[in-house]
């Protein structure tokens, strides 16, 4: 699919912190582009935007807020019920590397030739698939900087790419349609999805720690798989929390909060959350309904010890002895 053309006479101007954090993010992943805005869900919706999307495609489990940013950006939703699967007629797929992982990419990259993809790589700063960081796969990646993200500006994200055309738009977007600030005239419709300096602050002071945090990451999926392996997935890259999968899921969850330990439950599936009720499901896998039925977030901050990872894992074996 071609991707609409813009006029690259101006890419436009930033802050100077947000400009070095957007080259040592570009950086650091190998692209050509990174654009600073003020949220993950609005990365999606600037990428899609960027693109000219109008039939999507999306993983029907992920965190509401993929679908929230297409249907912000006015596009045709299809939710497909298994990782990598590609319905008809959409003209772009939103991949969700959901806790780190590829989740199909390598399916969706054979498809690249037809649609145009997306990538909402907000869990997964830093995760690589084979030699490669996921949100650079596709013809656009989102990355997120929320507070419980490996790389924290109180809140943020990011659009990269490799293409200028994408890039340009994207800064439109995200500055009321204006290729620079301090004009007031606005060739293009636009938004204020702006990244402030102080938040850039907060990033890059955190980028000496970074290697040293995904590691971390690692160490502590490593340390609960050698006592859990029997109710957790498989994970190649750098997870974003530590996820479990039990049939009874809330008895354990009562379990553990009355033990002290907190807890999260995956995300229902999109097409259980009220706006998306009535939106198609293409496919009939139950892959995305085990995963959402039986799934636990456990506590996985890089702040965590490992005496307290082993407290927890004993309390799920006493459980389930």
């Amino acid at each position: 699919m071609k991707i609409p053309q813009y006029d690259l006479d101006n890419l436009g101007g930033e802050y100077v912190l947000t400009t070095e954090l957007e080259n040592t993010i570009a950086m650091f992943l190998g692209v050509k582009h990174c654009v600073m805005v003020s949220s993950g869900t609005s990365a999606i919706f600037i990428a899609l935007r960027s693109i000219g999307a109008k039939n999507v495609a999306i993983p029907n489990l992920t965190m509401v807020g993929t679908a929230m940013a297409a249907e912000l950006a006015g596009c045709n939703i299809t939710l497909v019920s298994d990782s990598g699967h590609i319905p008809k007629n959409i003209d772009t797929y939103l991949h969700v590397s959901l806790n780190g992982r590829h989740c199909g990419i390598d399916n969706v990259l054979k498809h690249k030739d037809n649609i145009l993809i997306v990538e909402d790589a907000c869990q997964s700063f830093g995760s690589k698939h084979g030699d490669k960081f996921l949100g650079t796969f596709g013809n656009v990646g989102c990355l997120s900087f929320s507070p419980h993200k490996i790389l924290s500006a109180g809140n943020g994200g990011c659009v990269v790419t490799n293409d200028d055309n994408i890039a340009l738009q994207a800064r439109r977007l995200k500055n009321f349609g204006r290729e620079s600030g301090g004009s007031d005239f606005h060739e293009h419709i636009g938004y204020n999805f702006k990244f402030t300096d102080i938040q850039a602050r907060f990033v890059l002071d955190q980028f000496p720690e970074l290697e040293k945090k995904l590691t971390r990451k690692k160490e502590i999926y490593l340390r609960y798989l050698s006592k859990l392996k029997n109710i957790m997935r498989g994970h190649s890259g750098t997870p974003w929390f530590v996820d479990i999968y039990v049939k009874d899921r809330d008895a354990l969850s009562l379990y553990l909060k009355e033990n002290g330990i907190g807890i999260r439950t995956m995300y229902p599936l999109i097409s259980d959350q009220p706006p998306f009720s009535e939106t198609k499901v293409d496919g009939s896998g139950l892959e995305f309904k085990k995963y959402s039925d039986e799934g636990l977030w456990l506590p996985s901050s890089t702040s965590i010890t490992d005496e307290e990872i082993d407290y927890v894992i004993n309390t799920i074996q006493n459980w389930m002895e």
